[in-house]
């Protein structure tokens, strides 16, 4: 066991009980203009919400007809669920609030302040103009950059391609590979990791679909040129038939066909790898995102000078305010209370959550609502041992303290700094929050560590870990609670 650790409390909490944590959050953008939100929250992200909604559609469709496919498929599945839900959230969310309102409101009262003053309406007087006519002149560029990453990039032979496109960049002749063999050795340990788990159905599939997305949703002249190349005409025909296309360039490419990598690594020719269809496919779309890093790095460099005088200014106007720093996946600190909140409707929901719940939601074969039957059986015999209070186990709380996507697996501590729980998700009304942090309602969701110890304990009986841990003696607070339940001492004589 290390010199630092954190001693685990079976005390609970109550509503209202303070509670903190420590970990590494990903991003948050809390100080946007209003320009730049908007088009965030209108336009950029139910792009993003789009784009990989037709891609996870494709992917179940395999998924639900092939356990195999479901089980390799599955990691990634959700990974790509998680953040269709985070972006759709996001925009459905703002819908809701006024936070963009608020931000015009916070922008002219910056530019009524720079006006008053000659030296900054020189500095200032025209930032929150400029960041504005910056977004709008951006908004095809970002429409691109959401296409090519979010439907160029999305097969998985266009992210194998990058691997034969370093090599291709590395090497200037085919002789190098006979002077140099090993250069070899990390693309053939690449291409076995790749198709261990490759199904070139599902990414055949996928590939088409995402093709005639960016077909339609680019301009002609923004289009990766695979579209004019004579071998798309050749096999897509008038017709424009992607699925025909991709049938074709799955059928004949290195990048799609484990049997011809390995053909082609052991005698490796760089004409045939230029004249190899998937990756012609490949050079047209890095080829395309290429061509447009310099405009988007332009535009980020110019952002990036425009926010550091608009969060200069904002600091001068108000000194006496604290401006915290955008989460940007460093060690952050949190801290907060146990705490219920109210939905939209009103409706004021508990500030944790019980077992006996889970039977409540239990759907047997369900690939969210399934129990398995050892939890089951714990759970219908109230058999929760230490970890159950008042005849029932306590799963999930709340708390009002600040994350964000990064801050998974982080540590939740009471104020004896023992660990309580770990958090792991935000409540749906807190979808805004790397944007705009509500306080009414936003919360994080953390899992009560006696849950934890329960499943490791009761249900796995995996007492190797169980030795490891330190339980921690009774808190000050549970102290002060037992002496305060203790009788006097006359009392206690009589």
């Amino acid at each position: 066991m290390g010199d630092h650790f954190l001693k685990i409390s079976l005390n609970g909490y109550e509503e209202g009980d303070f509670t903190f944590i420590m970990g590494y959050p990903g991003t948050t953008d809390r100080y946007l203009t209003a320009a730049a939100a908007e088009q965030t929250v209108s336009e950029t992200y139910p792009l993003y919400a789009k784009l990989l909604d037709a891609r996870l559609k494709v992917m179940k469709k395999y998924m639900d007809e092939d356990e195999e496919v479901r089980i390799d498929l599955a990691s990634g599945y959700a990974s790509l669920a998680n953040s269709h839900k985070y972006f759709k959230g996001v925009a459905e969310r703002a819908t809701k609030s006024d936070f963009i309102d608020q931000k015009r409101a916070y922008e002219d009262q910056f530019n009524a302040w720079a006006v008053l003053d000659e030296e900054r309406q020189e500095e200032y007087g025209e930032v929150i103009a400029e960041l504005s006519e910056l977004y709008e002149n951006n908004s095809e560029m970002n429409e691109m950059s959401a296409y090519l990453n979010f439907a160029g990039f999305a097969p998985e032979m266009v992210m194998y391609g990058l691997n034969f496109f370093r090599l291709q960049r590395q090497v200037t002749a085919d002789s190098i590979f006979e002077q140099q063999p090993e250069i070899l050795d990390d693309l053939r340990e690449t291409t076995e990791e790749h198709f261990a788990e490759y199904h070139s159905e599902v990414d055949e599939a996928v590939t088409a679909k995402m093709m005639a997305l960016l077909y339609e949703g680019l301009p002609e002249d923004k289009r990766p040129d695979i579209f004019t190349d004579e071998a798309f005409t050749k096999y897509a025909g008038e017709e424009m038939d992607f699925a025909k296309f991709t049938q074709k360039m799955f059928k004949k490419s290195l990048l799609t066909n484990e049997k011809k990598a390995e053909k082609w690594l052991k005698k490796p020719s760089l004409e045939e790898l230029e004249e190899d269809l998937g990756y012609k496919y490949f050079q047209s779309i890095i080829g395309t995102y290429m061509g447009s890093m310099m405009g988007m790095q332009m535009a980020s460099s110019k952002e990036e000078r425009l926010m550091g005088d608009y969060m200069t200014g904002m600091r001068e106007m108000q000194p006496e305010r604290k401006f915290y720093p955008d989460a940007n996946s460093s060690l952050r600190f949190t801290y907060g209370t146990v705490k219920a909140y109210p939905n939209d409707e009103g409706e004021m929901y508990n500030h944790f959550t019980t077992a006996d719940q889970i039977l409540d939601k239990y759907i047997p074969d369900d690939e969210e609502f399934d129990v398995p039957a050892e939890l089951l059986s714990l759970i219908r015999e109230e058999d929760y041992g230490r970890y159950g209070e008042e005849g029932n186990l306590k799963v999930n709380f709340l708390s009002n303290t600040d994350i964000t996507g990064g801050n998974s697996g982080s540590p939740i501590m009471d104020a004896d700094g023992n660990l309580i729980g770990i958090a792991f998700d935000g409540n749906w009304e807190s979808m805004l929050s790397d944007l705009y942090f509500e306080d009414e309602v936003t919360r994080t969701i953390n899992v009560d560590i006696r849950y934890v110890l329960f499943i490791i304990d009761k249900m796995a009986n995996a007492t190797h870990i169980m030795d490891e841990l330190v339980i921690a003696e009774a808190s000050a607070k549970a102290e002060m609670e037992e002496k305060e339940m203790e009788p006097a001492e006359e009392d206690a004589d009589r």
